[in-house]
């Protein structure tokens, strides 16, 4: 650590190394942020220092949070970050594989931002029951932010936590996180706020927030329309806007499986999210741009030009499997590969064929795309390209993208404006895809890349694909020029083959946004609108309608079915079947109360929503879910019955035939649990247990013991009843008593 002391040098000597060392580095860097303590160990007289010292940043944050003691390696920096400076403070153990402990400090106010208490899992996925419940951990957060920031709580909101959804297992986040929203004017602020989240085994903080906007930037609450104003325009503009939809596959389709194609209502991407300016009436347009994947088949939304994103969702092939599939299948060389990448491109001369691979797009067993790279030789002048890659479908010889090195910073002006540029952009698709380009549509905020973005002169343009006269913006292409060279200097298509169904039998435009104002009505508040084009990243704060869910609504999603009128997941999966959390109002006094709400807590056993059913009959099929669903952190998307009884089998939990919707006795429950703790071959030694109960059989004794010492039953008195029918509430009990010993 290195703290630095307020008193000043007056040694010449170290005035003029400092003075030479700052031109040096602003020469080299400008505009670089100077790290650490650097700055005031080399500041001169004329340099304002932080109103809050290094020293003062460090005391603040071990005042009010407690960092690990292994954690004695310590770095400092100075960052800006929308005109705000803060101290930016790491520990770590000397080793730095463990975790880290973060924090940043305002240089100005002294007030902690942000805090991350960071630890490595390197057992991996291990079942972890909560000590610490909601309630508990909404008091710890309270106190940590009455203490941190109580001249702030005036203006914060403390917001409900009923579907924090806490899993069983350190697959997912194991905190609860209570969240303040700030209110100005009487009026909601959701970008800012407080959020802490409190470890759920023992009440430690892992994470601090703040997002506090200087007031001098939030406009008056003056002229504001009327909100039966705001949702006349919301209609008229019909943000909701129907469009073909596909969700992004949990897995490789199957030979010869297609994507499932819907027509949904979704808010047009054009938009802030259906933010109407609440004091002029327009709706606010946004300039985010679209994006496409790679391969004929990906999704959108998803593009990277770096090589290693575009491989993220592909399957590199071996040699031995390339060749098996080139005998077996017509697909191009390498060498025809480079051919069709050259009927469209010229090549330099020194950049060479350094790599390639044949691989699948991540979406479909029967798709096969060649990847390659070129890199320079070294034999030609710096201003030739030193790299370009380029993807080419390996059945049909299609190009799908290339990507030459975007260029730096110039003073050289361009020579095409925009329109030209577009038109050259266009003037390539309709040469190289002349079919698709009759599908393709401008996207309205295509402009990502356009004036004020950087000063390069680049040119960016999307294209979403139209069916039917229906956008979907799953597939389509982005191309970027260069208004300085004229090139184009990256292109990338995302073309699916799949079946799109008829535009018939689905709501109205207007029967639409009827229902998704009904389930989230538009709400005055503020908003952050961000410009690509601003270098210091400041948002602009807005007084906006917004559509936000109800008060006390369970779904939150916008994504209607046109067909259904039901809202769907990001999944196209039923909303109402979305995972939460469950209060469970029914299980009143129950033995197992502290049980059930544990599992409801983290999202299980909710097939009748906030209700349990605790006398209830259990079936294997309800039983297995739930202990699928604490194994792998969440239940599994799109799961049948038979893929439940399927898994359960291969897991070797279940080794005879069962129907997912049969009950199950004590006996068998207990075998299954056994089998579940991986302790079946302890429970099958001989004469080595007492006879715990006096109605089992020799070859059960081991099993019926194991669950006794487990706890796993609440019996009362020296029989065991091994075909009593579980009940849920009892099935519910024993799941987390194994639990426990399986932790």
């Amino acid at each position: 650590m290195v703290v630095f002391s307020s008193r000043k040098r007056t040694s010449k000597h170290y005035l003029t190394f400092s003075a030479v060392l700052v031109l040096l580095w602003q020469l080299i860097f400008p505009g670089t942020v100077w790290a650490g303590g650097l700055a005031q160990a080399v500041a001169g007289p004329t340099q304002k220092e932080p109103a809050v010292t290094l020293e003062k940043a460090i005391s603040t944050v071990k005042d009010n949070f407690d960092i690990p003691q292994n954690y004695t390696k310590f770095s400092s920096g100075l960052n800006m970050d929308n005109q705000r400076q803060t101290w930016s403070l790491t520990w770590s153990p000397p080793d730095q594989q463990d975790g880290n402990f973060s924090a940043q400090v305002d240089v100005n106010t002294g007030e902690i931002m942000n805090m991350n208490n960071w630890k490595n899992n390197p057992q991996g996925p291990t079942v972890q029951i909560p000590s610490i419940q909601e309630s508990e951990a909404q008091g710890i957060a309270v106190k940590l932010v009455t203490n941190l920031e109580s001249s702030k709580l005036a203006e914060l909101q403390l917001m409900p936590m009923d579907d924090t959804n806490i899993p069983l297992s350190n697959y997912g986040p194991q905190g609860y996180t209570v969240h303040w929203q700030r209110l100005v004017n009487g009026i909601a602020f959701p970008s800012d706020g407080i959020s802490v989240q409190v470890n759920t085994l023992d009440g430690s903080i892992l994470s601090y927030s703040m997002n506090w906007t200087p007031i001098t930037l939030i406009p008056d609450a003056k002229g504001v329309i009327s909100a039966s104003n705001a949702e006349a325009s919301f209609m008229k503009t019909q943000m909701f806007e129907l469009q073909y939809f596909t969700s992004p596959p949990m897995r490789p389709l199957t030979t010869g499986g297609k994507q499932d194609v819907k027509l949904v209502y979704q808010l047009n991407n054009s938009y802030q999210g259906g933010a109407i300016d609440a004091l002029t009436g327009e709706p606010i347009k946004v300039n985010y741009g679209n994006y496409y994947g790679y391969g004929k088949g990906q999704y959108g939304g998803m593009a990277s030009t770096s090589s290693a994103a575009q491989a993220d969702n592909r399957v590199v092939l071996t040699p031995a499997e390339q060749t098996e599939i080139d005998k077996s299948t017509q697909l191009i060389s390498q060498a025809e590969a480079v051919t069709a990448v050259k009927r469209w491109l010229s090549i330099p001369d020194n950049l060479v064929l350094r790599g390639s691979n044949l691989s699948t797009d991540g979406l479909s067993e029967n798709t096969r795309i060649w990847n390659l790279n070129w890199n320079g030789s070294g034999n030609k002048p710096e201003e030739q390209p030193q790299y370009m890659s380029a993807r080419v479908d390996a059945a049909t010889g299609e190009l799908l993208g290339f990507d030459w090195p975007y260029p730096g910073p110039r003073t050289d002006k361009p020579v095409i404006d925009r329109k030209q540029s577009q038109t050259l952009a266009e003037n390539f698709i309709q040469q190289i895809e002349p079919s698709h380009f009759k599908e393709l549509k401008l996207s309205e905020d295509n402009n990502l890349m356009g004036k004020g973005y950087s000063d390069n002169g680049s040119q960016g343009f999307n294209y979403y694909r139209v069916v039917n006269g229906i956008p979907y913006r799953g597939n389509g292409i982005n191309i970027t020029v260069d208004s300085i060279t004229k090139k184009i200097i990256n292109y990338n298509l995302s073309w699916a083959d799949l079946e799109f169904p008829a535009v018939d039998g689905i709501l109205d435009g207007k029967q639409a946004s009827t229902t998704l104002l009904k389930a989230e009505p538009l709400q005055l508040m503020y908003t952050q609108i961000f410009n690509p084009g601003q270098y210091d990243n400041t948002p602009e704060i807005r007084l906006v309608y917004q559509p936000m869910p109800a008060s006390g609504s369970l779904i939150s999603s916008n994504i209607l079915d046109a067909k259904t009128g039901e809202f769907l997941d990001w999944q196209g999966q039923p909303a109402s079947q979305m995972r939460r959390a469950y209060h469970f109002t029914d299980i009143g006094d129950n033995f197992a109360q502290k049980e059930i709400t544990l599992l409801g807590q983290a999202g299980i056993f909710g097939e009748y929503q906030d209700s349990f059913h605790p006398d209830e009959q259990i079936t294997v099929g309800s039983l297995l879910k739930a202990m699928l669903a604490v194994t792998n952190g969440n239940e599994i998307p799109g799961q049948t019955d038979d893929d439940i009884i399927k898994t359960a089998q291969q897991q070797g939990w279940l080794t005879e035939a069962i129907q997912p919707s049969a009950t199950i006795d004590r006996e068998d429950f207990t075998r299954l649990m056994i089998r579940y703790l991986k302790l079946e071959s302890v429970a099958k030694l001989q004469d080595i247990y007492q006879a715990t109960y006096s109605d089992v059989d020799k070859d059960f004794a081991g099993y019926a013991a194991l669950a006794h010492g487990i706890g796993m039953f609440n019996l009362n008195g020296g029989t065991f009843e091994s075909g009593h029918i579980m009940t849920r509430s009892e099935a519910a009990y024993a799941l987390v008593k194994s639990l426990m010993f399986r932790h």
